[in-house]
């Protein structure tokens, strides 16, 4: 186990006791809150050079996806205060986000006969990125998502110097790179795709209930586009 490895356990491990503050994971509950999303996004891509200011302080990257039935938008809360979101989208009629960029890689998976899925847009507050458990949490919960409808095949759009770290501790593999990803500047991306039942077992055993540790990487200004 790595030093990496070993601070998320111990996170995990404090705010299991509560002595770290755990964050409530649930769905966007009102469109007030998802405007809430869209501003996090806006201040952390800006912060990143993945985009520039906006008048609206609101970066709405894929505004058709959020309204279908097939994305959740995921949102942490402390102190009922939107900390960080997630968003995954099942495939489905409309495709998914990262058919856009990464479309032949999408539809190899689709042509092998798995059920496919992305997930996107994981940001945190700046202020609260030192609370690890926040990104642990918002991920769990996708990955809880994932396997109760049978996905076989997840997509995850990140920046090339976290994908090493991505692909060795989920068991992902690389499918695809792109150096513009549309509607971001100075935003290249790597297409990675894992299964969530082969995960390896440090991690999230394939029938965890995620009251076990968990052990994700987080690096700071982390996202998924």
């Amino acid at each position: 186990m790595n030093a990496l490895e070993e601070n998320f356990e111990l996170t995990a491990f404090l705010g299991r006791r509560g002595i770290l503050a755990r964050p409530e994971i649930r769905p966007v509950r009102n469109l007030s809150e998802l405007s809430e999303v869209y501003q996090l996004t806006h201040n952390s891509y800006v912060e990143s050079r993945y985009a520039t200011p906006h008048t609206s302080k609101m970066l709405i990257h894929y505004p058709y996806f959020d309204h279908l039935p097939e994305t959740t938008v995921l949102v942490a809360t402390l102190h009922d205060e939107i900390v960080g979101t997630v968003s995954y989208t099942l495939d489905g009629p409309s495709g998914l986000t990262v058919d856009e960029d990464f479309g032949p890689a999408c539809q190899a998976e689709r042509a092998a006969g798995r059920t496919v899925a992305a997930v996107w847009r994981l940001v945190v507050d700046e202020k609260h990125r030192h609370q690890r458990e926040i990104v642990t949490s918002l991920i769990r919960e996708v990955i809880m998502g994932m396997r109760k409808h049978s996905v076989q095949s997840c997509f995850f759009a990140v920046n090339p110097k976290h994908a090493e770290i991505y692909k060795k501790m989920l068991n992902m593999r690389e499918v695809a790179q792109k150096q513009i990803t549309k509607g971001l500047s100075n935003a290249p991306a790597v297409l990675l795709v894992g299964d969530p039942y082969l995960l390896p077992a440090r991690i999230i055993p394939p029938d965890a209930s995620f009251s076990n540790t968990i052990t994700i990487p987080v690096l700071l200004n982390l996202h998924a586009f």
